[in-house]
Parts: C-alpha cells; structure tokens; sequence
C-alpha cells in the first residue's frame, strides 16, 4: 500500500468489501452496496456487519503501517 502522507492509512481502498477474518474481496456480482450492512464472507463464512469489518481493517492496516515506521 503506497501512503500519501507517512502514518496515513489509505481507507478508499476496500475496507468494506475485504473480509477482516481471511482477506477475501468481494468482487462481481458479491460485491456489496450501501444497502448491505451485513454480510458473509464467501470464503470462511465469517458474518461481519459492514462498518464494523470496515473498521477492523483500517485499524490493521495502521498496525502494519506503524510497523514498517
């Protein structure tokens, strides 16, 4: 992931449709709308409701961010 600023996390970039369990995008005809406010994952059948996925991948995505610093 490339940052513009340093300590900066990139949320634009599918926090909502990335499972936070195993990685899994959504994509196609799974890919979520704004309706969708919760989900399944496909992949590990992990149930997420979206904003709170959402949050869990921002939060590792800073993490791993914080780590490379």
């Amino acid at each position: 992931m490339i940052c513009p600023q340093p300590g900066e996390v990139n949320i634009g970039n599918c926090t909502t449709q990335t499972c936070s369990a195993c990685g899994y995008v959504m994509k196609g005809k799974e890919h979520l709308t704004l309706r969708d406010r919760e989900w399944e994952c496909p992949n590990c059948h992990t149930s997420h409701k979206r904003d709170q996925n959402a949050a869990q991948n921002i939060l590792q995505r800073g993490l791993e961010l914080a780590a490379m610093l």
